[in-house]
């Protein structure tokens, strides 16, 4: 999976992919296998709706499906909300649900907008990784193939 490079934010109505092993409801225990769900962009004024101004900033973005029974809990929290091009999967984001419990995806469901941390992402692989092999791969928006 590949960092996102400028100019790869999401657009609205793009779906992405969410990927968890959390729970399914908020009483149940964690599954013994992963789970993921499609879900589309929204904008940041719908996404305020759902969850009041003061939980959306830039580096926030928002998904919503209104195909319940999905959910997002907030046992999700850490797992990639990825887009994929081609043969490429590009980390759009980290699933950070903003309220305690479940959440139906009609709801929506918050995550971290990768795109905002990328280059504290690569200064600290770089930092911490010297001397090994770096999992950072070079590439370009226009270009998504992967280069060592």
């Amino acid at each position: 999976m590949c960092l996102p490079v400028a100019g790869e934010t999401p657009a609205v109505g793009t779906r992405l992919t969410l990927t968890s092993w959390g729970r399914y409801l908020w009483h149940f225990h964690i599954p013994v296998y992963q789970k993921s769900l499609t879900a589309a962009v929204i904008s940041n004024d719908d996404c305020a709706s759902l969850y009041g101004e003061e939980m959306i900033s830039p580096s926030v973005m928002c998904v919503s499906d209104g195909n319940w029974p999905k959910r997002v809990c907030s046992s999700d929290s850490g797992g990639p909300v990825y887009d994929q091009s081609g043969d490429v999967y590009i980390l759009a984001g980290i699933l950070s649900p903003r309220s305690p419990g479940c959440r139906d995806m009609n709801e929506g469901a918050t995550f971290v907008n990768v795109l905002n941390f990328t280059q504290w992402i690569t200064d600290n692989v770089n930092r911490y990784s010297s001397g090994r092999q770096k999992f950072l791969p070079n590439r370009t928006a226009s270009n998504t193939n992967v280069s060592e």
